[in-house]
């Protein structure tokens, strides 16, 4: 009950559209359609008056009742904004909105349409009935919202994936042969794992470094690390800085020096690889499981 509501039900276009819906489905099976739901009439909240008087004070108190809740939801915005409401604390907002409104139709009901009824029995009716006319409107506009917001992330994720593997995806693995793509994803090079030595970040490229007949060369493609690890990490390469990824089949030797640690690669000509202490574990582990 400690975890954060989820952020549409504090969205203002989210409350608007829930309050709406409150208030029409008030309107409708309160005054419009009374048999619908017989417990709603407006009768049975007014016992003076004609059909016509009963009417407008239900159409009133609906209004009243949706005003109460407005104000309630913009404090609840700007509360939210300081500090994450939690479901408990939104549940209990809940029921505070609920009492108000029905100190609200208490003292409507008393002070201008004057009722005989005693405050508390007025005060119990509302309180009784006041949920059950909200939670339906709640309960279709909340699995409303939850499909809708599960909707946007299956859509987004699907357009990440996409887009990682049509537009960014900076290589693919077919028979040990990587293709490393540009952010555009225009093909750039396309070479064997096993050439591969490391790939190094230069601003916004990258540049593979590989072996080509015993000689170390270089490709510079215009794209990041970050999409070069998402690729390349499945295959056996690990990142073990900011700025570098490693062939994890070409590291010879871990050493530890004063001023940090280094990776050897089984190739002549290399220099220092440096290993941030961030990723120092993951490095010795995926090294001791090959």
């Amino acid at each position: 009950m400690n975890k954060k509501i989820p952020h549409y039900l504090v969205e203002k276009k989210t409350n608007f559209k829930i309050l709406l819906f409150v208030t029409f489905f008030s309107l409708v099976f309160i005054n419009v359609f009374p048999n619908v739901f017989p417990t709603f009439q407006s009768s049975s909240w007014y016992q003076n008056g004609t059909p016509g008087q009963r009417f407008i004070f239900s159409t009133i108190s609906i209004f009243g009742a949706v005003g109460i809740l407005i104000l309630s939801r913009v404090l609840m915005y700007f509360i939210n904004k300081k500090e994450s409401i939690t479901i408990l604390q939104y549940c209990f907002w809940l029921i505070g909105e609920i009492v108000l409104i029905a100190i609200a139709y208490t003292v409507f009901n008393n002070f201008i349409i004057h009722d005989d009824s005693e405050y508390t029995d007025i005060f119990r009716h509302a309180i009784l009935i006041i949920p059950m006319i909200l939670f339906i409107p709640y309960l279709i506009s909340y699995l409303y919202l939850a499909l809708k917001d599960k909707e946007i992330k299956i859509n987004d994720l699907l357009k990440n994936r996409h887009t990682s593997s049509n537009i960014i995806t900076p290589s693919e693995t077919v028979d040990n042969i990587i293709h490393f793509r540009d952010e555009k994803g225009a093909l750039k090079l396309s070479i064997k794992q096993s050439c591969i030595l490391y790939i190094e970040s230069a601003d916004n490229y990258v540049k593979v470094h590989y072996n080509n007949n015993n000689k170390i060369v270089n490709c510079i493609i215009r794209n990041s690390l970050k999409n070069m690890i998402e690729i390349l990490c499945p295959v056996g390469f690990v990142r073990c800085h900011r700025s570098y990824i490693v062939n994890i089949q070409k590291v010879k030797v871990v050493r530890k020096e004063k001023d940090g640690i280094y990776i050897d690669l089984d190739q002549d000509g290399i220099g220092d690889i440096p290993i941030s202490k961030s990723y120092y574990a993951e490095i010795m582990h995926i090294l001791s499981l090959n």
